[in-house]
């Protein structure tokens, strides 16, 4: 007997395939993922023929409940370590609904959801409105949460800049704040100087701390050099070594590898 395609197997490609086409009626560039890591599509928007840097994901589903849970929001089960998952993403990601007999699609971002998300159960309820629908109205209204979620960057940094100049007015010091190396410093008037550090510098500086026995102060300097010097033996192309405090050693090819090492909570 040949086998048989699930109905299932089948609603889930042809709901992929449907909210594919509403975005390339857009000309959006649309990208098919594999669908083990619980993305469907990744979407570029692009306004005329001009490519943006606005990007989302979808998570794409397909159902037969959209007009029979009456006339309130669709609730949709997600587990909670997708919700999670998704909620850290930089890039928004919209669950998707088709609806076979109709052909209704109706959408809802995951990070900002018009409504609470439902986490009483064993797993995560997301209430999708009725009136987010896949049409010109509700493809504007994507593009337009996307491109503010993109933005909450230069929000968050305009944000930063004010905070940093309003203290350095209030305190008389001269503030340095730099994201990228993880370093807050504070030069007070009589030229004393303050660091703080954070992100996966402010990792290595505790770790090389508890490992030596000496004041998180003390290695600021150590933590400092330690940083740079394997910063610049992986843009070399060589590979950094790390001697860790158990007499074992890491190794790290890449600066991408290192800093995501830090970034672990293997401190806490």
């Amino acid at each position: 007997m040949s086998p048989k395609r699930p109905r299932s197997h089948l609603n889930a490609d042809l709901s992929v395939t449907k909210i594919q086409e509403a975005f390339l009626s857009m000309g959006w560039n649309v990208e098919i993922l594999n669908q083990d890591y619980g993305e469907d599509l990744l979407v570029r928007i692009f306004e005329g023929e001009a490519a943006t840097p606005y990007t989302f994901y979808v998570q794409a589903k397909s159902t037969d409940r959209i007009r029979k849970q009456g006339g309130g929001p669709v609730r949709y089960p997600i587990t909670f370590d997708h919700l999670q998952h998704w909620q850290e993403f930089w890039d928004p990601v919209f669950l998707m609904l088709w609806e076979r007999e109709s052909g209704e699609i109706i959408w809802e971002m995951i990070q900002q959801p018009a409504l609470p998300i439902d986490t009483s159960g064993k797993k995560a309820k997301v209430l999708i409105p009725r009136s987010n629908r896949v049409d010109p109205q509700g493809l504007e209204k994507i593009q337009a949460k996307t491109i503010a979620r993109h933005q909450r960057l230069k929000r968050e940094q305009s944000g930063t800049e004010a905070l940093i100049e309003t203290l350095a007015n209030y305190t008389g010091a001269k503030i340095d704040y730099r994201s990228g190396s993880g370093i807050f410093t504070i030069t007070e008037e009589d030229g004393k100087i303050a660091f703080v550090l954070f992100g996966p510098l402010g990792k290595l500086a505790t770790a090389m701390s508890e490992s030596r026995g000496i004041s998180l102060e003390e290695l600021v300097e150590i933590a400092l050099v330690e940083h740079a010097e394997a910063t610049e033996t992986l843009r070399s192309g060589k590979t950094y070594t790390m001697h860790c405090k158990d007499g074992s050693t890491l190794e790290f090819s890449s600066e991408e590898e290192f800093d995501a090492f830090f970034e672990r909570d293997i401190y806490e």
